[in-house]
């Protein structure tokens, strides 16, 4: 714990769901092989998770 300006900060670890960490590891670069890999997943998951993270991500874009 960390005191600044009379606050008390607190670090509280934060876990991605599976779908999050599926679309930061997408937009560094990874493949979907890769990916599932990693998280330990199926590449059929991790495939499928990857084509919503593309499909939000064109949606998004479109906007």
């Amino acid at each position: 714990m960390k005191a600044e300006a009379g606050i008390l900060l607190v670090s509280i670890p934060i876990t991605l769901t599976e779908r999050e960490q599926v679309a930061t590891l997408r937009a560094k670069g990874l493949s979907v092989r890769a990916i599932a890999e990693k998280l330990e997943i199926s590449k059929s998951t991790a495939g499928r998770y990857v084509q919503e993270y593309e499909a939000k991500s064109k949606q998004s874009s479109m906007t």
